[in-house]
């Protein structure tokens, strides 16, 4: 809630860029596009919690870190240079690249080689790419990683300094039940708090957003479903009556067709016996003429057809 907090409003960022690089003198910001195109198509976008850039073009970098992760130092240095080169134009002489600030805010101690007790519970520790061996002084100020470790304040008192203040509401407000007398002193502290907790009161909004579009999803995949089944059943008793249809229709065709060829067979027949109806009475007749039987006449005209 506290990224939203600072990274919509320049009058919540600046105040705390002042108190961590007061040698800058910032005047004023102006917010960057968090997600940044690589120059390869293959390549890993960086993604910020917050970027910006001051009147002098110098970025400032500001990563809020609840849980540490081992590759974390590879990260900011990955992005922070990604930032660095972006900032020279091409033929630009490579000392005119404005300087990067990463600032990570961050809900743990960190673990450095050569760490005092004294050093790993500073609230704040400021690391360079670069050292000189010799006296660890950097050799280029390009870079500049700030670590505000949030842990490192457990209590605050009217007298702690502005970023203990700070740490200490950053790391305990979602405990609080009103905000302490400390900070009531403060119009910043005051402000942050109101506009961090409208932040979350908009993120349960969200959620609660969330969960009702996530059930009209499921609804609709319900309807979408019981619609399908309907259709499934649907084809099923088409084919169905298809079925008893085309059966009806068959038996129908059937009746037709055997209609059809018992006529052609009929005639087929009566012409047969046509024929021999007609044969029959031209024996009679030549019985007639020849005064024989029509016995004697089938019987001549058989032997003449086994003649032929």
């Amino acid at each position: 809630m506290f990224k939203k907090a600072l990274g919509q409003n320049n009058n919540m960022l600046i105040p705390l860029l002042r108190h961590l690089i007061p040698e800058r003198k910032i005047k004023s910001i102006q917010f960057q596009n968090t997600e940044q195109v690589s120059s390869r198509k293959d390549g890993k976008m960086p993604r910020y919690d917050i970027i910006c850039t001051d009147e002098d073009g110098a970025s400032f970098i500001v990563e809020l870190q609840c849980v540490q992760y081992e590759d974390y130092f590879d990260r900011v240095l990955i992005y922070s240079s990604f930032q660095l080169s972006g900032s020279l134009k091409r033929g630009e002489a490579y000392a005119n690249a404005r300087p990067v600030y990463v600032i990570s805010i961050i809900d743990y101690l960190l673990s450095m080689e050569k760490d005092t007790d004294v050093s790993r519970n500073q609230l704040l520790r400021y690391a360079h790419v670069f050292l000189d061996d010799n006296n660890a002084k950097p050799l280029s100020c390009k870079l500049i990683f700030i670590f505000l470790q949030l842990p490192t304040v457990s209590g605050i008192t009217k007298h702690s300094t502005w970023l203990e203040k700070f740490a200490y509401l950053v790391r305990n407000s979602e405990k609080f039940t009103e905000i302490p007398e400390e900070l009531k002193s403060e119009d910043y502290f005051v402000d942050i708090l109101s506009r961090a907790d409208k932040a979350n009161m908009k993120k349960r909004d969200w959620q609660l957003y969330d969960h009702m579009e996530r059930d009209e999803r499921e609804r609709q995949a319900c309807i979408d479903f019981a619609r399908k089944e309907g259709l499934a059943e649907g084809r099923a008793e088409g084919r169905a009556e298809g079925r008893a249809e085309g059966k009806e229709e068959g038996r129908a065709e059937g009746r037709e067709e055997g209609r059809a060829e018992g006529r052609a067979e009929g005639r087929a027949e009566g012409r047969v016996e046509g024929r021999e109806e007609g044969r029959m009475e031209v024996f009679s007749q030549m019985a007639a003429v020849l005064g024989i039987s029509l016995e004697d006449v089938m019987a001549m005209a058989g032997s003449m057809s086994q003649k032929i």
